[in-house]
């Protein structure tokens, strides 16, 4: 898209491959991988090949490291110690939930299942300590080349030209026998794309010319050049991040000028959210670190219920019965979550749920999941709590409690509705927000929208899960409740909490992620592209669908075209250029298909345009029918917005982008003339000079009983009273029996063409086609422009070519009537 508006790229064949994929053990060939995260190198992980040997620096770049992976013998496994697996937890349990990272008791484990001797594996690690250990006395007296500079005594990375030189988490050989070890298989794989649209320092696109083209920006992986041929990891943040901040304040600058202003984000947000990341003291910390605080509550609140007497609940016993795809049940914070219906639409795939099936998944659960997921997206799924089985505290139905609690009815939230006295409820919790007004973030106003009513849905849409207890956890007074409690079927009464809310995700990441929206009716996107073309070299299936979508939009739009578009107000709102663009292409395809009854004679063509002439009756009164009047509209307004956004957008181009910027604009100027004097010729055209063609009108507007001849606009019923009208037949051999006006016909429908075909390029992105029939209704609609052209162009060549005929009704006409 971007180079299709005149922007350059840059360093398109560079792709990164990046050497730690992992592959899962039970399907090694799937094309997608999850990729490792670099720490695992970082905090002291070593690369092992076949026969248990290092062979390279895994500190090293990602190009060097995948090098060296393909001059070695697979597998090739990724160990960490005991010591360098503690520093990144988190990954190496997540990794091994997944099932692309195993966990071994000791080294000789690891050797046994590996097939070596486990004194190889000792023998690699003392080497590798050794080497730490001499770099510590002695940094700068190894024998090998150092990577980035001096020297290492490393042997199998010296060997390679880029020794080590950093060592973490060493163990000795003599301690690899009993060490515990994550180790996951790993495999080179293609990761990122080093090229892209070529950028300035203020991320702006740079065109053909050099130049930057005004108001166009990129950043992230669409931009290319940030990174040169192998971007170093974590350095995404560049091009994302950085230049994405750089690409955001150039783009206000752009359209706001002087009056932009620099924000801080603290200042903005209250104090809050400053971009900040959390750290750790070991690798691999983040803000995820924290994520999860808010589960804990809602844990520690289902502890009690395995305590004495049962506590009532469902048992990790009864749960673990459920352990199959047909019946699947997994505990997370407490809660015993039927999942066997969520199975197919879990966007991780099933095995990701399965792994835990009948099983506690809360660690690895919160380890990727923020805390209110399971509310967003499987609410239903939730059908108790755990505990001891017995006690009956388990809610009639399988699901807990909420509403009967006690606590604060929502008729006393709806007394306090005022800027004095400010309530409101957030997840079944009530909030007392009159101090906090003043110092919101985003106004009062936003929050006195909501006073003594329940704000939920649009807080959430808007705000992270753990916002309040960072900002105003004062504010809580209470939950929602009946205000009198009330007994949980079975005895035991329960806590109240927040009834889990049915909040399915934002709606555009939903359309991206399963290809269809609740209650859309366009069919699913994902399944709407026709893959398989059959016995056929070509696809013909998918032509068909996407003539027939092409149909549709076009429906559409010629509906659309002057009563619901926004240009009234000559606007340069791109719809009105669109929508009559398409009523135009299908009016010139119905007047092509009307001329071709020229070739019939002129019994046929003037009565084809006298069948126009008794629609007259539906012009309001004026000398033309309605079609030719809404045509007229659709003209004006297809000439009007395309000056417009040429004056408004395109002129500022040409400076940037060369003259093809207004290729649109001067073939439609030509096209506008050449209509302007076709009108005069023919619509306007002095056919007295010939005297009146005599025909018998059918009845009925069309005459039916001469479908099969094609004889439509007259009959030669005798009944029939005979009825002159214009001569357009005799109109039209004058005129192209002149050579020259013959070319400049010729040379206009030739401007037509190519008017035509770069617009169907710009419009059918906005037609709402699927998107995977784009490409084959842009050649639909060449095809269609082509042939339409080839029919104008036939009419000269056969008036040129042949005398007039004198038609079939002889009988009827005044006698001399062409010469």
């Amino acid at each position: 898209m971007g180079e299709a508006i005149g922007a350059k790229s840059i360093d398109l064949e560079w792709v990164q491959v990046h050497p730690t994929g992992l592959v899962k053990p039970d399907d090694a060939d799937a094309k997608i991988k999850f990729l490792a995260a670099e720490a695992l190198r970082g905090v002291g992980g070593i690369i092992l090949n076949a026969e248990g040997k290092r062979f390279c620096n895994e500190l090293g770049r990602r190009d060097y490291v995948t090098g060296e992976m393909w001059k070695s013998k697979p597998p090739f496994r990724l160990c960490l110690n005991k010591a360098a697996s503690d520093e990144i937890i988190w990954h190496c349990k997540h990794y091994t939930g997944r099932g692309v990272m195993k966990f071994y008791s000791s080294g000789e484990d690891l050797a046994k299942d590996m097939g070596v001797a486990l004194e190889v594996i000792e023998q690699t690690h003392e080497q590798h300590y050794q080497a730490a250990k001499k770099t510590e006395t002695d940094p700068d007296g190894g024998s090998w080349p150092a990577y980035p500079s001096g020297k290492s005594w490393d042997e199998p990375s010296g060997m390679t030209g880029s020794g080590k030189k950093f060592y973490h988490n060493i163990i000795p050989g003599s301690a690899v026998k009993s060490e515990p070890f994550y180790v996951a298989i790993i495999t080179p794989v293609i990761h990122y794309c080093m090229g892209g649209l070529l950028i300035d320092t203020d991320s702006a696109c740079i065109g053909s010319n050099n130049l930057a083209i005004p108001g166009l920006y990129a950043a992230g992986e669409v931009a290319g050049g940030v990174h040169g041929n192998n971007r170093l990891g974590g350095n995404s943040l560049l091009d994302c991040v950085v230049f994405g901040r750089v690409a955001g304040k150039a783009a206000a600058k752009y359209m706001l000028g002087a009056d932009m202003k620099d924000v801080d984000l603290r200042e903005v947000t209250g104090g809050g959210l400053t971009g900040a990341v959390e750290s750790s003291k070991l690798a691999g910390g983040s803000y995820e670190d924290k994520m999860n605080s808010a589960a804990v509550p809602a844990a520690a609140a289902a502890a009690p219920a395995a305590g004495g007497g049962g506590g009532g609940g469902i048992s990790l016993a009864d749960v673990a019965k459920h352990n199959s795809k047909a019946d699947c049940w997994v505990v997370v914070d407490g809660q015993v979550l039927d999942v066997t219906s969520f199975l197919s639409e879990h966007p991780g795939g099933e095995l990701a749920i399965l792994t835990f099936a009948g099983k506690d998944a809360t660690e690895e659960f919160n380890m990727i999941h923020p805390p209110d997921v399971i509310g967003k997206y499987a609410p239903d799924s939730v059908i108790g709590m755990i505990g001891g089985g017995g006690g009956g505290g388990a809610v009639a139905g399988g699901a807990p409690a909420a509403g009967g609690a006690p606590g604060i009815p929502m008729t006393e939230v709806a007394k306090h509705n005022s800027k004095t006295d400010c309530w409101v409820v957030v997840d079944g919790q009530v909030l007392d927000v009159t101090s906090f007004l003043s110092e919101h973030p985003g106004g009062e106003l936003a929050i006195l929208t909501f006073a003594g009513k329940d704000a939920t849905e649009e807080f959430n849409m808007i705000h992270p899960p753990d916002v309040i207890g960072k900002y105003a956890p004062d504010s809580v007074i209470g939950n929602v409740g009946s205000g009198v409690a009330a007994p949980v079927a079975g005895g035991a009464a329960k806590a109240g909490g927040a009834p889990a809310r049915k909040d399915k995700g934002g709606a555009l990441s939903n359309h991206q992620a399963w290809g269809h929206l609740d209650g859309d009716t366009h069919p699913n996107w994902r399944t709407d592209i026709d893959d398989n073309p059959g016995v056929f070299i070509l696809n013909i299936k998918s032509y068909f669908n996407a003539t027939w979508f092409l149909v549709l939009a076009m429906l559409y739009e010629v509906g659309a075209t002057i009563f619901s578009a926004k240009n009234i107000k000559i606007s340069n709102d791109r719809l009105g250029l669109t929508r009559s663009a398409i009523l135009l292409v299908l009016f010139i395809v119905i007047h092509a298909v009307g001329n071709l009854h020229v070739f019939k004679g002129p019994d046929d063509f003037n009565g084809y345009g006298y069948f126009y002439v008794r629609l007259y009756w539906t012009g309001f009164g004026l000398p033309a029918n309605i079609v030719e009047e809404y045509i007229l509209l659709s003209v004006l307004l297809h000439v009007f917005v395309g000056l417009k956004r040429t004056w408004d957008m395109k002129l500022a181009l040409v400076n940037s982008q060369g003259i093809n910027v207004l290729n649109l604009a001067i073939t439609g100027l030509m096209l506008l003339t050449f209509m302007t004097i076709h009108l005069f010729q023919f619509r306007f055209g002095d056919t007295d000079q010939f005297g009146p063609y005599y025909i018998r009108p059918p009845p009925y507007l069309i005459n039916f009983w001469g479908i099969l001849s094609l004889n439509l606009f007259w009959t030669d019923a005798s009944y029939v009273e005979p009825v002159g009208v214009r001569d357009i037949y005799a109109l039209e051999f004058q005129i192209f029996k002149n050579p020259l006006w013959s070319f400049f016909y010729i040379f206009s429908v030739g401007v037509f063409m190519i008017h035509a075909c770069l617009g169907w390029k710009k419009v059918t992105p906005v037609l709402g086609i699927p998107r995977g029939h784009i490409a084959r209704v842009e050649i639909l609609g060449y095809a269609i422009m082509i042939i339409m052209g080839l029919v104008y162009i036939s009419f000269p060549l056969y008036v040129m070519a042949t005398k007039p005929f004198s038609g079939y009704e002889d009988s009827i006409q005044i006698p001399g009537r062409v010469e």
